[in-house]
């Protein structure tokens, strides 16, 4: 049993982590800005105050407490917490000698799914290797994020390890409805959005089981991991749908509904592969996109 000290306790990903670690016989000190002050303590990010006290004699800090997109907040209030609140949490764990730190970053680190112009990847698949091109103050706070992590690793005795989530979803939840619905607006309204994000999700179980990868893999250099379902939302084959989006950008070797992202770093550095697909949970919810 370790000892976890876990923000953003009261979250969708935080309530589902801190279930997942408890399970898992951890020692869980939970805290969030929303606590109930019984099971998840009250405490924000921005009030580095409470942090020695609790990251002391901790085996793991689990940094989830975010705001988890762009309209969340004032653009000022989205960077400010996701940079600051960050940076407070990952140097407090470092300097309280946490010997490993796991935090919630994003596929939007890169910039490319929710840049203002329509901005495409090198080529499909990408991977955490991919330039980044920002354009918006919510993927400029996840990519700073991860440049907080690496000067903390290079400062510090700490591994620290960012999990680049996709869409995550209760993809069970109400039998699937609202994540048939979620995708079929989103491919409606943005499908280059859709289409840069590689067309990916991951289950909140999913999600959780990444924590608990992360918390246990070797050390590696790099501080950033895509993780996410192998297989698309789409019926349709990943290809198909990309050559009519982006006939200009080059697929290369997608086979089938495959997620456009490369996720050989997930699964070599982490040993993670995640186990709940859209297929087996809620198939009606599959979106036609060239029918």
């Amino acid at each position: 049993m370790s000892r976890i000290v876990l923000t953003g306790a009261a979250g969708l990903i935080g309530k589902a982590v801190h279930r997942h670690l408890v399970a898992e016989g951890h020692d869980v000190a939970a805290y969030d800005r929303d606590g109930d002050g019984s099971s998840v303590a009250s405490a924000d990010v921005m009030d580095a105050t409470w942090m020695p006290r609790a990251f002391a004699d901790a085996d793991a800090v689990v940094h989830l407490a975010a705001y988890p997109g762009m309209w969340e907040g004032t653009p000022d209030e989205v960077y400010a917490t996701n940079t600051v609140g960050t940076f407070r949490v990952l140097w407090a764990a470092a300097e309280a000698g946490v010997p490993r730190i796991v935090y919630a970053s994003s596929i939007n680190a890169s910039g490319i799914p929710l840049h203002p112009e329509p901005r495409w990847p090198r080529a499909f698949p990408y991977d955490e290797l991919e330039p980044a091109q920002l354009g918006d103050w919510y993927s400029a706070s996840k990519a700073a994020g991860e440049d907080l992590a690496r000067v903390v690793a290079a400062r510090f005795p700490v591994d620290v390890v960012g999990l680049r989530y996709p869409l995550v979803r209760d993809l069970g939840a109400r039998g699937g409805e609202p994540f048939r619905t979620h995708v079929a607006d989103l491919m409606r309204e943005d499908p280059r959005r859709a289409a840069c994000d590689g067309f990916s999700y991951l289950d909140l179980h999913d999600a959780a089981r990444a924590v608990s990868a992360a918390l246990v893999a070797p050390s590696h250099p790099e501080c950033a991991v895509l993780v996410a379902a192998p297989t698309t939302y789409l019926r349709d084959d990943t290809a198909e749908v990309l050559a009519a989006l982006a006939p200009h950008v080059p697929v290369v070797g997608i086979e089938g509904r495959s997620v456009a992202l490369d996720l050989a770093r997930a699964r070599n550095v982490l040993g993670f592969e995640a186990t709940v697909v859209l297929d087996d949970v809620a198939p009606h919810a599959l979106h036609a996109y060239l029918e």
